[in-house]
């Protein structure tokens, strides 16, 4: 079911389990909860998932990392370049 919305979840990377065949990747296709049409419409957020990302730092404080500047996207947004 949609919720009509865009919705955030966030979760520290070192609290869920990673592919066993290769350590630096998570595996895809979470499932964070089941919405029921006319009995449930709001997602609720069980550790490890958080809709607080701030929160989500607090309480489960993440490792930083180093920044890999050549995954950053530098190009100009379209709408920009039209103009």
């Amino acid at each position: 079911m949609q919720t009509g919305r865009h919705e955030f979840a966030f979760m520290n990377s070192e609290k869920i389990s990673h592919s066993p065949t290769s350590p630096e990747h998570l595996h895809q296709n979470y499932t964070i909860d089941v919405l029921v049409k006319d009995a449930k419409a709001i997602p609720i957020f069980i550790s490890p998932w958080y809709n607080d990302l701030e929160k989500l730092i607090r309480e489960t404080q993440p490792s930083l990392r180093e920044i890999d500047e050549s995954q950053l996207d530098t190009r100009e947004n379209s709408e920009e370049r039209n103009h």
